[in-house]
């Protein structure tokens, strides 16, 4: 729900008021075009999923033919639908809180098109930020 901005917010137009984090992150995504949802799983599960998504990355180069070959179409450190190598990849794309806000803001009918694992490993002498 729109509101009228207060007299104080200078160069502010209009505000939408939102009632619980969900909504909060729905806001984000329209005005910024994403939103990051934290505490979504533990520093261990992050681990995991980790170390699972390296070993789908090494399983799909050897699968494709080599490194060279990945880098030639410019697809090193991308797993292509991790879910499909492990069904540990289904829990971030089950994820209640992700669930809910890809209703919120697309309705109840919803399917996951595509499913990427992006690994992105310091390189020497450059600074990873």
């Amino acid at each position: 729900m729109s509101e009228a901005p207060k007299p104080q917010d200078y160069g502010v137009l209009e505000r939408d008021r939102v009632d619980d984090a969900i909504a909060v992150h729905a806001e984000r995504i329209r005005v910024a075009g994403y939103s990051v949802v934290t505490d979504a799983f533990s520093a261990d599960e992050v681990s995991d999923f980790r170390t699972r998504l390296d070993a789908v990355l090494e399983r799909q180069v050897a699968e494709f033919g080599g490194q060279a070959r990945i880098a030639a179409i410019g697809d090193s450190g991308t797993a292509r639908l991790p879910l499909a190598y492990d069904d540990v990849f289904l829990r971030p794309a089950t994820h209640p809180t992700l669930l809910q806000l890809c209703r919120l803001l697309l309705g109840q009918y919803i399917v996951l098109m595509q499913q990427n694992g992006v690994s992105n490993p310091p390189e020497i002498g450059r600074a990873h930020v």
